[in-house]
C-alpha cells in the first residue's frame, strides 16, 4: 500500500476532514460519514487528523466526539 512507502522512508502522513457538510475550501466533509471516515483513517495507518468544523452546526459537535475519538490514531 502507498503508505507503507511513506511510513518506508520514515514519513508520517496526515490527513483533513471536517465535521461539517464541507471542508473550509468547499470540498465534501465527514458528516453523516465520521464513522465511516474515521475508521477508514485508522485502517490506512494515518498518523495525524486535522479536523475542523467549517460548514458544521456547532450543537452537533459533542455527537461527533466519540465517534472520531473511538479510534487511536497512534
Amino acid at each position: 500500500m502507498w503508505i507503507v512507502q511513506i511510513h518506508g522512508k520514515g514519513l508520517k502522513f496526515g490527513i483533513y476532514g471536517d465535521f461539517g457538510t464541507h471542508t473550509c475550501a468547499g470540498y465534501p466533509g465527514n458528516e453523516y460519514y465520521l464513522q465511516y471516515d474515521a475508521q477508514t483513517y485508522a485502517n490506512w495507518t494515518v498518523d495525524y487528523f486535522k479536523m475542523d468544523g467549517c460548514n458544521s452546526d456547532i450543537k452537533q459537535y459533542e455527537d461527533g466526539k466519540p465517534l472520531i475519538s473511538a479510534f487511536d490514531f497512534d
